[in-house]
């Protein structure tokens, strides 16, 4: 989980603006990232993808990690293969990898198992898709929701 930004940049980014420091196609790969650490549960959950390429850093840095940015990275497996050893239909993974369905309690703990991370990963990943769906479909629903006024308690 994201506890606080060091760039404001980043956190632009983060909640889905654009960066006036970033170049354009950079902003994509560092807001998946940015999604991927703000759902992890535990430094392992940032082990899979391979891709994230998880690294130690050291120096004055040492006790922090990294993942890089700036590599465009790849899942080596097909949906058949992944479905196969979790005990899912292929048309099921394929359908998760297209945002076409969700990812279920059920699918996060086999894809834990497999992958070797947190089911709450899995679910923190489907959520944070799930808000910034609605959110970008109801913006103008939401803009017009007022605020509540709580009684300040003496």
């Amino acid at each position: 989980m994201i506890v606080n930004f060091k760039s404001d940049e980043t956190k632009l980014v983060f909640n889905g603006f654009a960066s006036r420091y970033y170049p354009p196609d950079i902003e994509k790969s560092a807001l998946r990232k940015l999604l991927l650490l703000d759902a992890a549960t535990s430094i392992n959950d940032l082990r899979i993808p391979p891709g994230n390429r998880l690294e130690k850093l050291v120096g004055d840095r040492k006790g922090q990690h990294s993942i890089r940015i700036n590599d465009q990275w790849r899942i080596c497996f097909t949906p058949y293969r992944l479905g196969k050893d979790i005990g899912l239909a292929q048309t099921r993974i394929s359908e998760i990898l297209s945002e076409k369905r969700s990812i279920t309690a059920d699918t996060a703990l086999r894809l834990s198992h497999y992958f070797g991370n947190s089911p709450q990963f899995w679910l923190n990943l489907q959520t944070q898709y799930d808000l910034r769906q609605a959110q970008e479909e109801n913006k103008e629903i939401y803009s017009h929701i007022p605020v509540a006024q709580l009684a300040h308690l003496a």
